[in-house]
């Protein structure tokens, strides 16, 4: 299982494993992480849209009330 966050536009991705599954990992060769269609999204995006977004996202809790 992998937990993805973004902040600050810092894209990082954290991966829980099993202990026994912790050894082959060490003797396995490295592969490449690439962000999820999400996450590249909102790194896409610039601070304006994020900002209509948030305020989008605010008037429709507003109105959900």
């Amino acid at each position: 299982m992998a937990t993805e966050t973004l902040k600050n536009n810092e894209y990082n991705r954290t991966f829980h494993i099993k202990e026994k599954d912790f050894n082959d990992l060490l003797d396995s060769d490295p592969i490449a992480v690439t962000p999820s269609p999400l996450i590249d999204h909102l790194i896409a995006q610039t601070e304006e849209e994020r900002l209509l977004d948030a305020r989008k996202f605010m008037e429709k809790r507003k109105h959900a009330r």
